[in-house]
């Protein structure tokens, strides 16, 4: 369950909060605030490592590529001359 997408959940939520002290609303905003940091960072860590490896994998589709452009031109060259296909 989640309180950004379960309206049931988000209900719960508000009235459990409407019941805590100044000093419970404020310890839950600092807790949510630090996990925030939190996720903030590893989603740019996963982002950078995303980038990286997406970089990986168009440089081995431009490899895959040109080895099928040239297994092709080769074929091409095979039944100009009469060869088999």
């Amino acid at each position: 369950m989640s309180v950004r997408t379960d309206p049931l959940e988000r209900q719960a939520t508000m009235d459990r909060l409407a019941g805590e002290t100044d000093d419970q609303l404020r310890h839950d905003l600092a807790y949510w605030g630090v996990a925030v940091l939190d996720h903030e960072a590893r989603c740019n860590e996963l982002r950078i490592e995303f980038d990286a490896v997406q970089e990986l994998h168009e440089e081995a589709q431009a490899h895959v590529r040109l080895v099928a452009d040239e297994l092709s031109r080769r074929r091409d060259r095979t039944r100009a001359r009469g060869g088999p296909s």
